[in-house]
């Protein structure tokens, strides 16, 4: 019996979808195959949710643990749940400094943390409960990468095909290359504002945002105060909620003409004004940017060997 003209269109229609499905994944190991050979490194796929890189990591021997990548953090962390499975020693006590305020914590040693080839022996972390956090499809965080994971490497995310790198050669610099200090551990970069506030950003890979096209950056009391000034036109548009160690806020948002990042220019930006609690109580605080920024340049490299980031 032959089929009937609605089978055979159906028939043709699935054909199409698996040829399409099939050009889809060349394409990706295409790229990806490329993005190895470039860098001259393993390459590790990553989980991309809210503006946040997840990666699957090796702790003591014990695989496949979900550990988030925050440049936001000095020091990384480990699961309460996590260190009790893995009878992780509590090796001491102290402070964590958030936006919101100041939380205790216990630390503890792991004994190695590996990503595909990077390996980082004797790391010292905070114990946390990470329970709450945000993660792709509701899984559980065993951890946060903080920036003592990387202090002497390469790191390149690639954000088109989500995947990353970890190098222990040097980057090249070139025109879109922007110089970075290490505040107390964390990426800082020079950035203008609205072409006449001159100040400092953290780079925070750890913060996320809901689901927007739009830039956000993040500035203190005082740079929103310099800002008005310099534009008596410039006020709040709305107010978001947000929570970080310490407890939770209430943050205004207004949007300037542009940020000036390197040679990079960007247009149109929503500033969230950080109230003075917490850390953004400090004198030297400055304000952060996210991968929300950076996201757009596709191919990202964070190179702590001669502070600079590469887009």
């Amino acid at each position: 019996m032959q089929p009937d003209a609605s089978s055979r269109l159906r028939h043709q229609s699935d054909m199409g979808l698996k040829a399409a499905v099939f050009v889809s994944v060349a394409l990706f190991i295409f790229a990806l195959n490329s993005f190895v050979k470039e860098k001259k490194a393993a390459v590790v796929p990553f989980q991309y949710h809210q503006r946040l890189v997840f990666v699957k990591a090796k702790v003591n021997a014990v695989d496949s643990l979900l550990f988030l990548l925050d440049t936001g953090a000095n020091v990384s962390a480990i699961d309460g749940r996590v260190a009790r499975r893995l009878n992780l020693p509590i090796t001491g006590e102290g402070n964590i400094e958030g936006t919101a305020g100041v939380i205790s914590t216990k630390s503890t040693h792991l004994n190695s943390l590996e990503i595909s080839s990077r390996r980082v022996t004797d790391l010292k972390c905070t114990i946390l409960d990470l329970s709450r956090m945000l993660t792709p499809g509701n899984q559980h965080l065993d951890g946060i990468l903080g920036t003592d994971a990387f202090h002497q490497a390469v790191v390149t995310i690639d954000f088109v095909n989500k995947a990353m790198a970890f190098e222990a050669e040097e980057s090249e610099a070139n025109t879109n290359s922007i110089s970075f200090e290490l505040d107390n551990g964390i990426p800082r970069v020079p950035v203008m504002i609205n072409g006449f506030v001159n100040t400092f950003l953290r780079y925070d890979s750890g913060a996320s945002l809901f689901d927007t096209q739009e830039p956000y950056v993040n500035v203190t009391t005082e740079v929103w105060r310099k800002l008005q000034e310099g534009d008596k036109k410039l006020k709040p548009r709305f107010t978001l909620s947000g929570s970080s160690g310490g407890g939770s806020l209430t943050l205004p948002v207004g949007r300037v003409g542009s940020i000036q990042l390197g040679n990079r220019r960007i247009d149109s930006v929503y500033v969230i004004v950080q109230p003075r609690v917490g850390y953004f109580a400090r004198e030297d605080a400055v304000g952060f940017f996210g991968n929300y920024l950076l996201e757009r340049y596709g191919l990202v490299t964070i190179d702590f060997l001669n502070c600079r980031i590469v887009f």
